[in-house]
């Protein structure tokens, strides 16, 4: 594996280390970390913040499915110790280092 990144290195050059440069709208670079947090901003703004046309004909043509209200009850405590009982121990998900 250690071949392969360089490898990478080789062809890409060592990794650069400093802040990214930008252009602004008007094409001129920036290369202060304020003005290019900024220009995030704007840049997220502008792509995140869109008025959509939704056809209301399609949200109609979607198929509606039966709501499964059996989800909604509160699990049994034979459900509760089996659902227990099938976790491995040591091999919990989450980084909360909690047991099984």
């Amino acid at each position: 594996m250690k071949g392969f990144y360089n490898c990478l290195k080789e062809v890409w050059g060592p990794k650069k280390k400093g802040p990214v440069h930008l252009k602004s709208t008007d094409g001129m670079e920036i290369s202060d970390s304020k003005i290019i947090v900024a220009r995030w901003s704007e840049h997220f703004l502008g792509l995140l913040n869109v008025v959509g046309d939704i056809d209301h004909e399609a949200l109609d043509n979607i198929p509606q499915h039966i709501t499964k209200t059996s989800l909604d009850e509160i699990p049994t405590m034979d459900e509760m110790a089996r659902a227990i009982a099938s976790l491995k121990d040591g091999k919990v998900p989450g980084g909360d280092g909690i047991p099984a």
